[in-house]
C-alpha cells in the first residue's frame, strides 16, 4: 500500500511538471496532463479521507466556489453554447484547487523541479520562437502586419524609418507568432519566470561556483530582453513596478536606504533602455499612449489598442449599469458588448472584443456577487495567512491581478490555467500556513 502511495505521488509530480512546462507551448497538452493529474488522484483512493479535506478547508471552497457561480449563471443565460464554452474552458478554476488542495503537500525540494520546470519551458519558449524568426524571417513580406493594424502601420512607419522588418519580428506578436501565443500571456509567464528564478537562488547565489553564476545571469537577461520585447504595457508595467516593490521592500528591512536607491534605479534604467532599443516596444509603451487622447475618435482612422479599451470599459460599464445585480449569464456578455459596439460604428468592430478588464468582464457575467467572489478569491488566502504572507505567492497575485486591469485573464484558456495551477501549487503548498487555518 505504501508502494503504491510513492508512486501516486511520484506521478503527481509528473503530472504538475508536464502540465506546468506545456503551457507556453500548448493548451492542449497541458489539459491533458491536467486530466491525467485528476485521474491519478482519483484512482489513488482514499476518497472519503479527501472529501473530509474539502468540506472542511474553506480555502477550497473560496476558490472552486468562483466556477459554481459560473454553473448558476447558466440559469439566466440566453446563449447556451455560449454558456457551456465558458464552462468547459474555465473548468480548471474548479478542478486544480480541488485536486491540488486536497493532496499530501509537496516538499520544498519538489515545488523547486515543478518551478525549474517552468522557467526552462518559458527559456526554450523563448529560444525556439527566436530560431523561428531567423529561420523563417526573411519569408515573411509584410512582418507590419503581424503587430499593428492598417491604421497604426502607417503611424509606426512614420516614426521609424530603421530596419522595421526586423524588429516587428522580434516584437509583440511577431515574437510568438511561432508559438501562437498572445504577447501578454507569454509575457506574463516570462515575468513569472523571472520572479520565480531569483526567489530559487536568492539565498544561495553567493555560493554558487562562478560559471553557474555567469549562466544565470545570461539566463535572466535573455528573459528580461524577451520580456520587453514582447510589448505587452500592462505585463512591463506590472512586472516593472514589482521588482521595485521588491528591492524597496528587501533592503528597507535591512535599512540599506541607499543600495534600494540605486539597485531601484539601474533596474529602472535597464528597462527603459530596453524598450528605447526597440521601435515597436517604444512605439507601443511610449509613443501611443502619449499621442492618444482619452475621448472617442471622431473618424476610424483615429483608433487604435489604447482609445479602443476605452470603448470596451465604457460600453461594459453601461451593461453592468443595468445588469449589475445578476449580471447577463455565462458567456453572455460578448453579445451584448457587440450591440453597444455597432451602436458606436466607425467601421472597427468586425472582431469581437470582450471587456478586456477580468474584474468588469466578471461583474457582465455575474453580476455583483461574481465580482464579489473574484476579489475574495484573490485576497482570502492573503488574509488567511496572517503574518506568514509569503513574497512569491504576493509577487503572483500582484502581477496577475494588475494584468487584469486591462485584459479579461480568465476568457482565455492560457489565462485560465495559469492562475488554476500557480495559485494552486502557492496556496497548498507554498504558502506557510497552518492546516488548521484552512478550515
Amino acid at each position: 500500500m505504501v508502494g503504491f502511495k510513492n508512486i501516486h505521488r511520484q506521478l503527481f509530480i509528473i503530472f504538475t511538471v508536464l502540465s506546468v512546462f506545456a503551457l507556453p507551448f500548448s493548451i492542449k497538452l497541458c489539459s491533458i496532463s491536467i486530466v491525467l493529474l485528476t485521474a491519478n488522484w482519483l484512482i489513488e483512493g482514499n476518497l472519503r479521507a479527501k472529501w473530509e479535506i474539502i468540506k472542511l478547508n474553506k480555502l477550497i471552497w473560496v476558490l472552486s466556489g468562483f466556477y459554481i457561480l459560473h454553473i448558476l449563471g447558466m440559469l439566466i443565460v440566453e446563449d447556451m453554447d455560449s454558456g457551456l464554452y465558458d464552462l468547459e474552458k474555465k473548468l480548471s478554476l474548479f478542478v486544480l484547487p480541488i485536486v491540488i488542495g486536497a493532496s499530501e503537500r509537496l516538499s520544498t525540494k519538489e515545488m523547486k523541479i515543478i518551478f525549474c520546470s517552468f522557467i526552462i519551458s518559458c527559456l526554450i519558449a523563448v529560444i525556439v520562437s527566436l530560431i523561428f524568426i531567423i529561420l523563417s524571417g526573411h519569408n515573411i513580406t509584410d512582418p507590419e502586419h503581424l503587430n499593428f493594424d492598417y491604421l497604426n502601420k502607417d503611424n509606426f512607419r512614420n516614426s521609424f524609418s530603421g530596419p522595421a522588418k526586423t524588429w516587428n519580428l522580434l516584437s509583440y506578436v511577431g515574437f510568438g507568432s511561432f508559438l501562437g501565443i498572445h504577447p501578454t500571456y507569454f509575457s506574463l509567464y516570462i515575468a513569472f519566470a523571472v520572479i520565480l528564478l531569483v526567489w530559487q537562488f536568492r539565498d544561495i547565489f553567493k555560493t554558487l561556483r562562478y560559471v553557474i553564476k555567469i549562466l544565470y545571469s545570461i539566463v535572466l537577461l535573455i528573459l528580461l530582453i524577451a520580456l520587453v520585447f514582447l510589448s505587452s504595457r500592462i505585463v512591463i508595467v506590472s512586472f516593472s513596478t514589482l521588482c521595485i516593490l521588491l528591492l524597496g521592500n528587501y533592503f528597507f528591512r535591512k535599512q540599506k536606504y541607499l543600495y534600494g536607491a540605486l539597485y531601484s534605479c539601474a533596474f529602472i534604467s535597464i528597462i527603459l533602455l530596453l524598450i528605447y532599443i526597440n521601435p515597436v516596444t517604444y512605439f507601443r509603451v511610449i509613443q501611443e499612449p502619449l499621442n492618444t487622447g482619452l475621448q472617442y475618435p471622431s473618424t476610424d482612422q483615429q483608433w487604435n489598442s489604447w482609445n479602443l479599451r476605452l470603448v470596451q470599459w465604457k460600453s461594459s460599464l453601461k451593461i453592468i449599469k443595468n445588469n449589475w445585480l445578476t449580471g447577463v449569464g455565462t458567456g453572455d456578455s460578448q453579445q451584448y458588448l457587440n450591440q453597444e459596439y455597432d451602436k458606436i460604428g466607425l467601421g472597427i468592430f468586425q472582431s469581437e472584443f470582450n471587456a478586456h478588464n477580468q474584474y468588469l468582464q466578471t461583474t457582465l457575467d455575474l453580476g455583483i456577487l461574481g465580482f464579489s467572489f473574484l476579489i475574495l478569491s484573490f485576497f482570502y488566502p492573503v488574509i488567511k495567512s496572517g503574518n506568514n504572507q509569503n513574497t512569491l505567492f504576493l509577487s503572483f497575485l500582484y502581477l496577475f491581478g494588475v494584468c487584469c486591469l486591462s485584459e479579461s485573464m480568465l476568457e482565455v484558456q492560457k489565462g485560465v490555467v495559469f492562475y488554476g495551477l500557480f495559485n494552486s501549487l502557492l496556496i497548498f503548498h507554498v504558502l506557510n500556513l497552518n492546516p488548521k487555518k484552512y478550515a
